[in-house]
């Protein structure tokens, strides 16, 4: 089930993940290979 929100100029998806896989294990601990919104470089805006 999924559901989308509009939410004034945005819209927010929101659904159920069924069904995930990974293809190659990350080195050391999952949670350090997450990337983070600052990693992106200063072309991605990510604010308010």
């Amino acid at each position: 089930m999924a559901q989308i929100l509009e939410l004034g100029d945005h819209y927010v998806v929101i659904g159920e993940m069924i069904y995930t896989n990974v293809s190659k294990q990350p080195k050391g601990r999952a949670d350090k290979a997450i990337l983070e919104m600052k990693e992106l470089g200063d072309n991605v805006f990510y604010g308010g």
